[in-house]
């Protein structure tokens, strides 16, 4: 039987698109028009670079010409060529950061001349939207189509930092683009975990690994292991391992160097195979390259073949959450699954206590609002958390508790368990039935849990022909195989 894979946290079994720092080019699609700002941008610092008279031109479609340019100028292969394309698009438009861009790859002579003409484009680009439209839409950039060339020019310019040893400034760009956009289209924070943890900045990548825990890459997977042993927890650590094992296979053999990089990055990955185990090595290579004691020690617990000569990770063991717990948080957090497991002991099932405990390990890290308050406190709003996921006030549900009943048996007000349920909220996505925090027994009668695309079509899993749902378990997008009797589940 295949390995098992935890229900929710997995993406849908399709080949997925590498995001590069820029965002890529352009797509090839007609451009749409120009979406309005919620806020009017400010007049653009390039208005006197034009050498066209602007009487009797429409600035709308020399706005919309000038992006096809740009893009047809990025997809030419000859650099003369696209050197004369950008500079056409910057004719009908001096504000087309695209084709400035490109012109600054092309025309700079050294890597410093190349820096400080992207600074000089970005720094445009900002006057261009002003001030206010960066209060107004600050942490929205991307999802504003006016947003995403100013957005791919700091992605170009923090990749030429990268390949340029600047690293410091580096990392300044690519936290100043989650900021703007903290949904991360542009796929910042992989290369960013790398940089933190090479450069031994583990309070960072654990802020990092904490607001992005829900993610399916295996560069996250391994990214929680170097972190878990530089932070000193090698039993926690080794946990970790399992599961990034379980995540992908694959990936050991490239950090540790017994397995070649390919001359190019492959242009898609499918997440478990070995493309994706590329990129991990891509992302975090330069950190376990610079901690030799961390491969050391991954090299010493590498599993054994199988018959087929294969890597193949051993089962994973039952993890206590409370390894994932830096050591210094774990009086915090035994002090709150205390009353937790007390309470949901006497009052609910042992399916709410562990899933109690995990959250409280999901909350107990640097920079939670669970360092402060009473433990009481905290225990009753994970306990509502939980519940409000699995609809423990619904009637129709069993255990049934209202919110009033688990803030009296913890002995606090509701309204105290109303705003530590706020805070958890706001620091844990939890919403009802999510599948990353649905109860076991629940599962079966989850829809979020089995409805997937399939060619196209949303398609209720449990409802597909058998090799679908074997497809779709392997790829860890449901929990099971529905027809597998329960003993094998």
């Amino acid at each position: 039987m295949s390995r098992k894979k935890k229900a929710g946290n997995r993406a849908r079994p399709q080949p997925r698109k590498p995001k590069p720092f820029g965002g890529g080019p352009p797509p090839p699609v007609q451009p749409p028009p120009p979406a309005q700002p919620l806020l009017p941008a400010q007049p653009s610092l390039f208005d006197a670079a034009s050498s066209t008279p602007n009487v009797g031109r429409d600035p709308r479609r020399d706005r919309e010409r000038a992006w096809e340019l740009a893009h047809e100028a990025l997809a030419c292969g000859d650099r003369a060529h696209a050197r004369r394309l950008a500079l056409q698009a910057l004719d009908l438009d001096p504000a087309c950061t695209d084709a400035a861009v490109l012109l600054a790859a092309l025309e700079s002579r050294t890597d410093e001349e190349h820096v400080e003409r992207l600074q000089a484009v970005i720094r445009a680009a900002e006057n261009d939207l002003g001030p206010a439209f960066f209060r107004q839409n600050r942490g929205y950039f991307w999802g504003l189509f006016e947003t995403r060339p100013y957005m791919r020019a700091r992605g170009a310019l923090a990749q030429k930092l990268e390949a340029m040893g600047r690293i410091d400034e580096c990392i300044a760009q690519l936290e100043a683009m989650l900021e703007l956009n903290p949904n991360d289209n542009q796929g910042m924070r992989e290369p960013l975990l790398g940089h933190y943890l090479a450069e031994d900045r583990l309070e960072d990548a654990r802020r990092l690994l904490d607001t992005y825990a829900e993610d399916a890459w295996a560069v996250h997977a391994f990214g929680e292991v170097l972190a878990l042993f530089l932070e000193g927890d090698e039993a926690g650590a080794v946990l970790a391992l399992a599961e990034a094992r379980e995540a992908n296979p694959h990936v050991e053999a490239l950090l540790l160097g017994r397995s070649r990089m390919p001359r190019e990055l492959p242009d898609s990955y499918m997440l478990g195979e070995a493309s994706e185990a590329v990129f991990v090595r891509e992302y975090l290579g330069r950190a376990w390259d610079a901690h030799p004691a961390a491969k050391a020690w991954l090299a010493a617990h590498r599993p054994g073949p199988d018959k087929r000569g294969r890597p193949d990770p051993p089962a994973k063991p039952d993890r206590d959450p409370s390894t994932r717990v830096p050591l210094t948080w774990r009086p915090r957090y035994q002090a709150i699954v205390d009353l937790t497991d007390a309470f949901c002991d006497q009052h609910l099932t042992f399916e709410y206590r562990d899933m109690c405990r995990k959250l409280a390990a999901r909350l107990c890290r640097p920079g939670s609002p669970v360092e402060t308050g009473k433990p009481e406190s905290w225990a009753a709003g994970v306990v509502a958390a939980i519940g409000s996921a699995n609809f423990l006030n619904d009637p129709g549900f069993e255990p049934y508790m209202t919110q009033e009943q688990v803030a009296r048996g913890m002995g606090v007000g509701p309204s105290t368990l109303a705003a530590k349920l706020k805070a958890i909220r706001q620091r844990v996505d939890i919403v009802p039935f999510d599948p990353a925090w649905c109860l076991p027994s629940l599962l079966e009668h989850n829809p979020l849990v089995w409805m997937a695309e399939v060619n196209g079509f949303i398609m209720d899993l449990r409802d597909a022909p058998r090799e679908v749902q074997e497809l779709a378990f392997e790829q860890g997008v449901i929990p099971y195989i529905p027809g597998d009797p329960p003993e094998d589940r």
